[in-house]
């Protein structure tokens, strides 16, 4: 193995993992989202019943 060989191979692993870096935090965004729509859309739903917003001060 020579030289040029030894300096791509660590920069071709570098460049795979900063591909996979981003898809943990993606997903991690998408649940915190969607959970705060169903917390949101709760929040609307139970006012819409009680006829008051009590529940966005809790």
């Amino acid at each position: 193995m020579n030289e040029a060989e030894a300096n791509e191979r660590p920069t071709a692993i570098a460049s795979f993992f900063m591909f996979l870096i981003p898809f943990p935090i993606i997903i991690k965004i998408f649940f915190k989202v969607s959970e705060l729509a169903q917390v949101y859309y709760q929040i609307v739903h139970n006012s819409k019943q009680a006829g008051s917003f009590r529940w966005i001060v809790l």
